[in-house]
């Protein structure tokens, strides 16, 4: 047979080996295509401004309940760690704490610890992105920094250049951050980190906007979504006929409270401003199917479903992940005046639970802590004389609204000036307040 002039043979094993190559190309192009981040920190700011209010819910409580939800997505591949800062101490630059190390993705402890920080001090930005860059120096594959803030380094610190500088150094992550409710210089400066650390700013001005700015955050990463796993495995489970009957409830394994109160209302939504769905009489016993806060998801055997204050129940079964259940009391208030320069205000409780603490300038200058939803214990004298060199009295008073708090004043010497501290023993369950003469102090919420 006679050959065109431009014809060739292909040798059986060039083109063979030449197949093999291609393959590998493609192949590592999908994969690179397919990388997503092995290893998460969440930084979260736990200053005091993050006890400011939107649309009537602290910040502290959206990012919460926001979070949590969506830790619950995360796959069980990824490992996950949580960076708290400003959540102990009142103004001090150095409390940043590393609440979870990077680890194997723990979604109960990640929840439990985040529902448990209290906002208190100060806006350590750049310490809390130092002291996570030492743990990502040690991490194998891709690493990713999520920074919940709602507002600038208060420490006199350019997180910016700490980037950079990380960078530079050839620590290998990216920086996404979320500025909530901020405006101005601290947006400016939340933004540009996220650009220093070659990531993604995301603005959010409430929770709605929280929630969507969080997604797309996750989104960017390229963590799968194990929630949408579960989802389609649950629909190809309900397409499976069934024996059972529509109106039969199906089985629930929550947790099982039962009403202590004589009637309990119980509302469409997570606050006292909801409708009221209908009333439970005591001793009705209901499945817990969600948590808000202070608000149970309660569901009934016979289906129905809403929202009721966790104070009007009690629990069937043990929750090992919250300090709510228990019924909150200061049992004992007590002083301490023997301390050189100093007196102190100790609140002995049944349970941790922090207040809120600020200090109003009037004649006279008054300390006031606000414990959410607790109760004076029977033993607890509610007025308290003192008459030393800084406290004149302390009292107390039991207020419902807008919420349901009990309130301690402590009433101070006037014509002096002074500084406040206080220290949360969560072992012992106490509450220690510090009162010292100090230069002009002033703290209003």
């Amino acid at each position: 047979m006679q050959r065109h002039p431009f014809e060739f043979q292909i040798n059986p094993l060039v083109l063979t080996l030449f197949l093999i190559l291609v393959t590998l190309f493609v192949s590592t192009g999908i994969s690179r295509a397919r990388v997503s981040t092995d290893n998460l920190i969440f930084i979260l700011d736990a200053s005091g401004s993050m006890e400011f209010r939107i649309n009537g819910k602290t910040k502290i409580g959206i990012v919460r309940d926001i979070l949590t939800d969506q830790i619950k997505t995360l796959p069980a591949s990824l490992q996950a760690g949580l960076v708290a800062y400003g959540h102990r101490h009142k103004g001090d630059c150095n409390d940043v704490e590393e609440l979870v190390p990077v680890s194997p993705m723990n979604a109960a402890l990640l929840i439990k610890k985040i529902r448990a920080i209290t906002p208190t001090g100060m806006t350590s930005v750049s310490l809390a992105i130092r002291n996570a860059s030492e743990k990502i120096r040690h991490l194998k594959g891709r690493t990713a920094v999520i920074l919940i803030a709602d507002g600038q380094d208060s420490c006199m610190n350019d997180p910016c250049a700490l980037v950079r500088e990380l960078k530079a150094k050839g620590i290998k992550f990216a920086v996404h951050v979320i500025g909530f409710d901020v405006t101005g210089d601290a947006e400016k400066q939340l933004s540009g980190i996220a650009q220093a650390g070659q990531g993604g700013y995301f603005r959010a001005g409430n929770a709605k906007e929280l929630k969507l700015a969080l997604k797309k955050t996750i989104k960017k990463l390229g963590i799968k979504d194990r929630q949408r796993q579960s989802e389609k495995k649950s629909e190809k489970k309900r397409t499976v006929p069934s024996q059972m009957s529509s109106s039969q409830p199906p089985k629930l394994s929550e947790n099982k409270v039962t009403l202590k109160v004589n009637a309990g209302r119980i509302r469409k939504a997570p606050s006292l401003q909801s409708d009221i769905k209908f009333s439970l009489k005591k001793g009705s016993t209901v499945s817990v199917i969600d948590k808000k806060e202070e608000w149970l998801h309660i569901r009934l055997d016979d289906g129905r479903t809403g929202w009721s204050h966790q104070r009007l129940f009690s629990l069937s079964d043990q929750d090992q992940t919250a300090d709510a259940e228990v019924t909150r009391e200061i049992r004992a208030i007590r002083t301490d005046l023997t301390s050189e320069g100093k007196e102190k205000v100790i609140f002995v409780q049944n349970s941790f639970h922090p207040p809120k603490i600020f200090f109003i300038e009037e004649d006279p200058p008054k300390v006031v802590c606000d414990f959410f939803d607790t109760r004076l214990g029977k033993d607890t004298d509610s007025y308290i004389k003192v008459n030393s060199k800084f406290i004149q009295k302390i009292r107390t008073g039991l207020h419902k609204i807008p919420v349901s708090k009990l309130r301690v004043v402590v009433d101070l010497v006037p014509n002096k000036t002074y500084e406040l501290e206080h220290i949360f023993l969560k072992e012992k369950k106490h509450c220690v307040l510090i009162i010292k003469s100090a230069r002009k102090f002033s703290d209003r919420p």
